[in-house]
């Protein structure tokens, strides 16, 4: 992709092991799905700088609580699962900038 769109971006969530593990064991399950072939996490983005020379920038900010904090007013409950998500689960939104 890199070679192919230079100058642009990728944006995507992922998470780490555990994540995944916990994904697929509930909500790929509820939803009704089953024919993912492939499961991807990060547990870094140190992971994905080696993936290509073409890559300008990597950069990742945790899912729930790094754009802006969770309001309080949705309850202690939501506050304390994001942070689980972000810290434990390492949800995050991860950004790879492309050489143009």
């Amino acid at each position: 992709m890199a070679k192919r769109f230079k100058g642009g971006k990728i944006v995507f969530d992922a998470c780490n092991k555990i994540g995944a593990k916990m994904m697929t064991k509930t909500w790929l399950k509820e939803a009704g799905i089953s024919d993912v072939g492939a499961y991807f996490s990060v547990g870094s983005i140190d992971e994905i700088k080696p993936w290509s020379a073409d890559f300008k920038l990597v950069s990742a900010k945790p899912y729930m609580n790094g754009y802006r904090k969770i309001d309080k007013r949705f309850g202690a409950f939501n506050c304390i699962m994001s942070a689980f998500g972000d810290k434990f689960v390492k949800m995050q939104i991860v950004r790879i900038d492309f050489y143009e």
